[in-house]
């Protein structure tokens, strides 16, 4: 039997929630480049510092710029994150459901010979243990993963 890769089996469970992962992935993206923005514009700034320019208003308006879209990647961030939670938490009660639905079909005397403990380390602690991967990992590993490319492009 072939086994399921990590990847479907999130997308498996997420059910009525994956499009909650792609916005997350989606927002984690803009928040990204949002962030690389201001990277990319304090070459030019730097470079009027050096050469002595006193405008005021080019910098003002800069500096604006910069704040704005490191204010805008935070407001990103928090949605990228909170559409990841939900969709995780939803994923999560539904592996919790399949592990329950799967144990009421073993026998209850197998079912018996169990701790309590055991069942509930398997059916809470360890699921939860998945929460960081998969509400975390997944839209920022997959946005840095994008902000590597655009940085790539960038400098080529």
């Amino acid at each position: 039997m072939k086994k399921e890769g990590s990847f479907k089996f999130v997308y498996r469970q997420a059910k009525n929630k994956k499009i909650y992962y792609i916005f997350s992935i989606l927002f984690a993206i803009i928040r990204m480049v949002l962030e690389i923005i201001p990277y990319m514009m304090l070459p030019d700034i730097l470079n009027k510092i050096i050469a002595g320019d006193n405008d005021t208003n080019y910098y003002l308006i800069r500096f604006s710029i910069i704040f704005v879209l490191l204010f805008l990647s935070l407001v990103f961030k928090y949605i990228s994150t909170s559409l990841s939670h939900k969709a995780t938490f939803a994923c999560l009660a539904n592996i919790r459901y399949d592990m329950l639905d799967k144990m009421s079909k073993i026998s209850l005397g197998d079912i018996e010979k169990i701790s309590v403990g055991k069942v509930k380390n398997i059916v809470i602690d360890r699921v939860d243990k998945l929460e960081t991967t998969m509400a975390h990992i997944i839209p920022e590993v997959t946005s840095c993963l994008v902000g590597i490319v655009i940085l790539a492009v960038y400098l080529f």
